[in-house]
């Protein structure tokens, strides 16, 4: 059986209860990971946070209080 990166870290994610993944350029949630195409070098897990105009991806080092 082979087993891809994006299956590895999505189950890493799951896991550690962790919505998903980020870098400076976009975000991406465990259930939709790597919509781009590919897992980026510089992607960081990260906290799916809501606002009044939708939702992103930020780092969970950068979770509020």
């Amino acid at each position: 059986m082979l087993i891809t990166v994006e299956e590895i870290v999505q189950a890493y994610l799951i896991e550690h209860n962790i919505d998903g993944l980020c870098n400076e350029d976009c975000g991406c949630g465990v259930g939709d990971l790597a919509p781009c195409g590919s897992i980026r070098g510089d992607c960081e897990i990260a906290d799916k946070v809501w606002h009044y105009s939708g939702c992103e991806y930020v780092p969970c080092d950068d979770r509020e209080g």
